[in-house]
């Protein structure tokens, strides 16, 4: 059964439609900082020129006295916290439902967003997954920025948005008419 809510509709339409609207550019905006700060080289990799734990490693199956070591960490190179290109990337195919979802504000558009983002995110980690035990990193303000936009971002994504559309589905519900009230009449 279909009832008439009128105006109450209306609104509720325009509210939906700025908020997801104005979530949008929010994202953007940090996907802007995060890309930048993406190609900014700011990972420093220091590696030990004794090889101490290849020493120490060397040494477990080694017979006899063992001489010391000593850690001597070289700068060997500069790095950006991830391939620019491949950040670029990533941040564009977040934003992809995004642009569904500014043509079309619908809640069940803005609930698919997180499930597309934990597969872009696992999807991007298996790609450029790194194991490097042997050198030593220091991170410098730029990557710590990169890392707090990107974990906002997802943030956003995967909690605010779930979170805040069943919030809004909750609260902006409307009602359905009640059944009409039995009364007794006395003839």
């Amino acid at each position: 059964m279909r009832y008439d809510v009128g105006v109450d509709d209306d609104r509720r339409t325009r509210l939906r439609t700025t908020l997801l609207r104005g979530l949008i550019v929010g994202l953007i905006a940090l996907c802007v900082i995060a890309a930048v700060f993406a190609f900014i080289p700011s990972v420093e990799v220091y590696e030990d020129r004794n090889d101490c734990l290849g020493h120490a490693l060397g040494g477990v199956f080694a017979h006899g006295p063992r001489s010391p070591c000593q850690s001597a960490y070289q700068l060997v190179r500069t790095d950006a916290p991830i391939d620019g290109a491949v950040a670029v990337l990533y941040l564009v195919g977040l934003l992809v439902p995004g642009v569904l979802l500014w043509f079309h504000p619908l809640l069940r558009y803005a609930l698919l967003w997180p499930v597309w983002t934990i597969v872009a995110t696992v999807v991007l980690l298996t790609a450029t997954f790194e194991l490097d035990l042997f050198s030593h990193t220091v991170r410098l303000w730029p990557a710590h920025v990169f890392a707090i936009a990107m974990t906002a971002i997802l943030a956003i994504l995967i909690v605010v948005v779930p979170l805040g559309s069943g919030v809004f589905a909750l609260v902006t519900r409307s009602k359905a008419p009640g059944l009409p009230r039995a009364v007794i009449a006395r003839r």
